[in-house]
């Protein structure tokens, strides 16, 4: 069973398309976007599904059950985040799917950095270490930090944004529930455009 989390992410998800397509021609344009299998480019070339697994709330076997039944019905992208405690549940479940030969799919994954997470480079770095630990793989789709509220965004974001260029674990750097002031603040210290926000 999907949490009320999850569904509340499928649901979002599934309403900015239609929104996003809504001035669409045609039926098939819609269609197309809707599909499960359907992606959109970030600006830094990855593909990421439209829709994907949200976590939040869900922990313990549930989480892992919920992982693997969106897995079964055809999500290629989980998200998470330090926060909801999840990871390493979440970690357990997609090393199980990697682990049957028959699961060829790659899936998509995204967790959030923690407010606690914030602070200098060597802060940062360890911060996204642990969740590459407790999620058992070797490297992000999407690393996002999750709020601004854990202050020295600017600082954290270009940790960051160097810890992405260095190869250290995480091909695509974004931003969660930040607003227009936090995004200009990004944009007026020179650092890249969120690949999400």
């Amino acid at each position: 069973m999907l949490s009320r989390g999850s569904l509340s992410f499928c649901v979002a998800s599934a309403a900015a398309l239609v929104v996003r397509y809504s001035r669409a021609r045609s039926v098939r344009a819609l269609s197309s976007a809707l599909q499960i299998s359907s992606t959109i480019r970030l600006n830094t070339g990855e593909q990421m599904p439209n829709f994907g697994l949200g976590t939040w709330l869900s922990r313990d076997s549930g989480c892992a059950s919920a992982v693997n039944r969106a897995l079964e019905l055809g999500y290629r992208a989980v998200d998470t985040a330090t926060m909801y405690e999840n990871e390493a549940e979440i970690g357990e479940a997609l090393e199980a799917y990697r682990n049957n030969s028959a699961n060829a799919n790659k899936v998509f994954l995204t967790t959030k950095l923690a407010s606690g997470g914030h602070g200098d480079y060597d802060h940062v770095a360890e911060s996204l270490r642990i969740s590459l630990n407790n999620l058992r793989v070797k490297e992000l789709d999407l690393w996002l930090m999750h709020s601004p509220r854990g202050g020295r965004v600017v600082e954290t974001y270009s940790a960051m944004c160097r810890l992405s260029t260095e190869g250290a674990g995480v091909k695509s750097i974004g931003v969660s529930n930040f607003g227009v002031g936090q995004l200009e603040g990004l944009r007026k210290a020179g650092l890249p455009t969120p690949a999400v926000r």
